[in-house]
């Protein structure tokens, strides 16, 4: 997972725990989660968009 592991996880929770504190840290966590979601939507989005634009393409070529 991007070459962390363990022990920095643990740091960056810690970290994160002593920052945020423990009743912000779900409101966080919730907000990650929703950007990730976005992101992986908007980003299947735009994969689907270039096949379709590829497929339009390779029926001018061969048409």
């Amino acid at each position: 997972m991007f070459g962390i592991g363990a022990p920095e996880i643990a740091v960056i929770l810690l970290l994160s725990l002593l920052l945020f504190g423990p009743q912000k840290l779900p409101e966080i966590a919730r907000t990650l989660g929703r950007a990730a979601r976005e992101a992986r939507k908007a980003w299947t989005e735009f994969q689907r968009q270039l096949w379709e634009a590829e497929s339009e393409i390779d029926k001018e070529l061969k048409g």
